[in-house]
Formats: structure tokens, sequence, C-alpha cells
């Protein structure tokens, strides 16, 4: 009988104990204090958040609008560029017009005499200020080279093996 009763005053206090444990960690998580406001929103920021420009736009008189997703960086155009492949001496060139038909005027790109635009095969890139294409010649091999809009700034970029596809 006294075993039970030693076990029980044993367990009674370990009882207490935990449940001692338990109030001493318990905290109380507040998620805002009853008192704050927040701020109002400007031009620049949105009730204390910064607005940056690429998702959420503030007007001066604090429209709020939302850029779609699919328009966040991308780059409208206003002219297209194509490649002859037969041009002048039946060499490729790069040609550019305007979106409505006009001013449709040769890139006029000062190759190497050996090198000739890869018209076939590769294909070509264009960035806000630069076309990236490629370039062959028999002697030496092939190339990606990259020059401004207006056909200046020749840059050889790298040499290539094999086949390849901008």
């Amino acid at each position: 009988m006294r075993k039970i009763l030693l076990s029980t005053v044993v367990l009674t206090f370990f009882a207490l104990s935990l449940i001692l444990v338990q109030f001493s960690c318990k905290k109380y998580a507040v998620a805002q204090m009853a008192a704050y406001i927040l701020p109002i929103a400007t031009k620049t920021t949105l009730g204390g958040v910064m607005v940056d420009g690429t998702s959420i736009t503030i007007d001066k008189e604090g429209k709020i609008t939302a850029i779609p997703a699919l328009l966040v960086g991308q780059y409208e155009f206003d002219e297209i560029i194509y490649l002859k492949e037969d041009g002048t001496n039946d060499k490729p060139e790069f040609w550019k017009v305007n979106l409505d038909g006009t001013g449709n005027v040769k890139i006029p790109i000062q190759l190497p005499p050996d090198l000739i635009i890869e018209s076939q095969d590769v294909g070509f890139k264009r960035t806000s200020s630069r076309i990236i294409f490629g370039v062959e010649s028999k002697s030496t091999g092939t190339f990606i080279y990259s020059c401004l809009l207006n056909g200046s700034d020749l840059k050889r970029i790298v040499e290539v093996d094999g086949d390849y596809v901008l």
C-alpha cells in the first residue's frame, strides 16, 4: 500500500511540474498593436511598402494600378529587322523596316572580306540596341558576331564549332 501511495505522490508532483512548465512557457503573440496605423500611401510608398513600379504603380492622385505580369519587362520594337538571303552580290544582308512598312533600309554591316552572314540554319537575335548573328568563313571557321542596329560597332563574340542555333 505504501508503494502505491508513494507512486501516486510522485506522479502527482510530476503532473504538477508539467503544468507549471506549460504555464511558464506560454507566450501570447500580438499580431498588431491596437494603436498602430499604417502610413498613408504616396506615389513612392504603399502604406509602408516601397513601390518599385514593376508590378504596381501609384499615380499622383494615389490611384493604384497593377501591371499585368505578361507585360512586365517586355520591350516594344517600332521596327522589324529581317534577313535577305540573296542581297548584293548574292550575299545575305540585314534590313530594317518600320511596322507601317515605311523606311525599308539596308543595315550596312562591314564584315571582313572572307566572312559572310550565315542565313540558312542559324537565325539571328535582336536586343533593344544590337543584332546578334552568325557568320561563316570557308577558311577560318564559324563565329557569332554582334553590331549596333545601324551596322556600326561590329564585335566578334565567340568562335563556335559544329551546329548552333541562336
